[in-house]
């Protein structure tokens, strides 16, 4: 077993940083945006319904008017079906925060009496629990990996602050959802636990995560690889079994809301409104070169310029001690994955950086940094140093930013700041030599 009764005190202390850190850091701006997840929220309690009565104002919005909460009443990106509207998404991250709603309903909190603070609990309960159940176990597994404390909190620092997924933690979306979920299920595949309901856990979770972002489907393979690997083959037939039950569940609550068989709403609204088939592939040249130019090689867009840590993740996927095979269904995994969002007509524009679609690359490639920590030769560390604060940088400019389309760095919001929006990359450069600093110590307070 990985855990050690002196040692639960640090996973706990390491969770609780970020949890502390990422509540802290909520703002206003952040719980407006994606207020489709709330309006959902609120009809699926309060009226007990999917879908959403309303008036059309254009093909993708509408006026909500079974709603007395002001932010509410305005909604985007949703579909119109048999009478009601729908959002263009699954319910996943729906469900999880109408359990925490229904909860505060009880004790007479609602969106109507103060919309600020119910959005707030229901993002901190959701995505930031999320994302710092996963840390702490990338923390957990990158200690394992690299054997030492210091370098497992680099790696986690990394993920947290580093990467696309940071800029998703403070917004109540599927993606961050369903990244984090999928992050979640391939740490516990490291874990030394060999039952059925671990087994159960695992399988479902993975089906869940998939549920709620149908894009994550194209990582369901290497999932489930892995959950063979680590637990499945011991319990071959219910390994079976849990799939095509998670599988029919899917299909059957789609069926059911929808009097459809379908694997996600968004198939349903691509026949109803044609603009959602922006996120189907379009193979032509063009449209490849123009995807390829926006993801990996603009300045202001590219993948590797605004997260480098990225490339020495795959570095370190090269490296590491995964077997030959395992290698290569994680990399064709990440070739498909990017196959996927450089022939789409949809960029995805979510922030600072290369858009939501490419949120999918970083849950399985930043814990493989522990194998390029694990020999600290002179080459790796300038290029860790450099990467980590440019990557940490990008990571917080995205978390404290207007969540779309973000490249001004003398925006409102960091007039105020020293050296306004470079503030940023100061922290950064503080953070990652404190960090490396700590290498040369043998002991550490974590």
């Amino acid at each position: 077993m990985f855990f050690k009764p002196s040692a639960k005190y640090k996973y706990f202390l390491v969770f609780i940083i970020f949890f502390i850190f990422f509540i802290a850091t909520v703002n206003k701006q952040k719980l407006d945006f994606y207020n489709l997840q709330n309006a959902i929220v609120e009809s699926l309690i309060e009226q007990r319904s999917l879908g959403i009565k309303g008036t059309g104002t254009s093909n993708w919005t509408f006026y909500n008017q079974q709603t007395n909460t002001p932010q509410l009443q305005y909604i985007g990106d949703v579909f119109y079906y048999d009478g009601l509207y729908y959002p263009a998404k699954s319910y996943g991250a729906h469900y999880w925060a109408a359990v925490v709603y229904s909860i505060l309903n009880f004790f007479g909190l609602s969106f109507h009496s103060n919309y600020y603070l119910v959005s707030f609990i229901l993002l901190s309960m959701s995505s930031i629990l999320l994302a710092c159940i996963g840390l702490t176990l990338t923390y957990i597994v990158s200690k394992n990996l690299t054997k030492n404390n210091i370098k497992a909190v680099f790696v986690t620092t990394c993920l947290a602050l580093g990467s696309l997924l940071t800029g998703g933690i403070n917004v109540r979306n599927e993606e961050s959802f369903g990244y984090w979920l999928i992050l979640i299920v391939y740490l516990l595949t490291f874990f030394n636990v060999k039952n059925r309901f671990f087994l159960f856990l695992t399988v479902l979770l993975t089906y869940y995560a998939v549920f709620s972002l149908p894009i994550a489907t194209i990582l369901l393979p290497y999932l489930l690889y892995r959950i063979y690997r680590s637990i499945g083959y011991k319990f071959k037939l219910d390994y079976v079994l849990i799939n095509i039950l998670s599988i029919s569940l899917i299909f059957l609550h789609n069926s059911f809301v929808f009097d459809r068989l379908i694997y996600s709403p968004y198939e349903l609204a691509s026949k109803v409104n044609l603009g959602y088939k922006n996120a189907f592939l379009n193979l032509s040249v063009i449209n490849f070169l123009d995807k390829l130019k926006f993801y990996f090689l603009d300045y202001k867009t590219s993948l590797f310029i605004n997260y480098p840590l990225i490339v020495l993740a795959i570095v370190g996927i090269v490296i590491s001690r995964l077997a030959k095979f395992e290698k290569v269904i994680l990399f064709l995994t990440l070739i498909v994955f990017i196959f996927y969002i450089t022939n789409i007509k949809d960029i995805g524009w979510v922030g600072y950086g290369t858009g939501r679609y490419a949120l999918g690359l970083f849950p399985l490639t930043y814990l493989y940094l522990s194998f390029i920590l694990k020999k600290f030769n002179p080459f790796f560390l300038v290029s860790i140093f450099i990467a980590s604060i440019i990557s940490i940088y990008r990571g917080l400019f995205f978390l404290f930013s207007p969540v779309r389309n973000v490249y001004d760095q003398s925006n409102d919001q960091f007039v105020n700041l020293l050296f306004q929006g470079n503030f940023f990359l100061l922290i950064a450069i503080v953070l990652v030599l404190i960090i490396l600093i700590s290498l040369q110590f043998k002991k550490s307070f974590i």
